[in-house]
């Protein structure tokens, strides 16, 4: 499309133009960015941060820049003619940062403060750019949670007892419970159940005539789970046998407890 102006050029003129040409596509040599990919990691694993490439055109140079959580933009290093560089090894990645398939990039031994905004500039040979954008959290490995107990009352019927699920180690844990094996919802059971707001404390009324006994309490974040079950008959026996001790319980102690418990001790 031909835009005429008589006389020299004006500053309308100028405008005019570009703006056709923004319309027409041909302003800006800019490749729009693509959605920001969300990825998890492990602590001490590795991950993989893969840049697609959506054109035909030879990749030039990609530049890979890291937005800490905290803390100022740090230029990590750029990928041409097959070779890494990278622009700090004194930072806090030191060699941890590879290039693999081209221009994905592989963090190894991931920490907590890894976690952040990853952006990867590629320039084709054409000029036209495109820029791609992680977001990494790094979390750690779920621990292997305790269960501890009170025994509110036992009767003929049932007993009343209150659970609490815990689990150490740093980072926002979800913890949630089930009942039976294969494990299913607690509402599937017609036994009286309440949860505490964080999830971590169960108040139960067991009946004896329940089709199972056990309880399961699930820790989980974004990237692991860990679990432990108990078995309500341990700590609610029937009349005229003592309940276990309030302390704290393992999965590995109930495992090899119950395994080798006989029936006629509770009847």
């Amino acid at each position: 499309m031909a835009v005429k102006c008589a006389g020299k050029i004006s500053m309308a003129c100028v405008l005019l133009g570009t703006f056709i040409c923004s319309f027409l596509g041909l302003e800006s040599s800019q490749v729009p960015k693509t959605p920001m990919i969300q990825l998890n990691g492990i602590l001490g694993e590795s991950a993989l941060l893969p840049v697609h490439i959506t054109s035909a055109n030879t990749v030039s140079i990609v530049k890979w820049i890291f937005h800490p959580r905290k803390g100022e933009a740090n230029d990590l290093g750029r990928f041409s003619d097959g070779k890494w560089v990278r622009w700090n090894t004194s930072d806090s990645f030191g060699q941890r940062l590879e290039m693999v398939d081209g221009p994905t990039l592989k963090i190894s031994k991931l920490v907590v403060k890894d976690s952040g905004v990853y952006k990867a500039h590629v320039t084709f040979s054409t000029g036209v750019t495109e820029s791609h954008t992680f977001g990494l959290a790094v979390y750690e490995p779920v621990r292997e949670p305790q269960v501890t107990h009170k025994l509110i009352s036992n009767t003929p019927e049932g007993c009343n007892v209150t659970l609490r699920c815990q689990a150490s180690g740093k980072g926002d844990f979800r913890v949630s419970w089930k009942r039976g094996n294969p494990l299913r919802a607690l509402d599937e059971s017609p036994d009286w159940h309440q949860l505490s707001d964080n999830g971590e404390d169960l108040h139960l009324f067991w009946h004896r005539n329940a089709s199972d006994a056990n309880i399961t309490c699930l820790v989980s974040n974004p990237v692991d789970q860990k679990n432990i079950s108990i078995n309500l008959l341990s700590l609610c026996p029937a009349e005229g046998k003592e309940p276990l001790a309030h302390f704290p319980i393992s999965l590995s102690f109930f495992n090899g407890f119950v395994s080798c418990l006989s029936p006629s001790l509770f009847y």
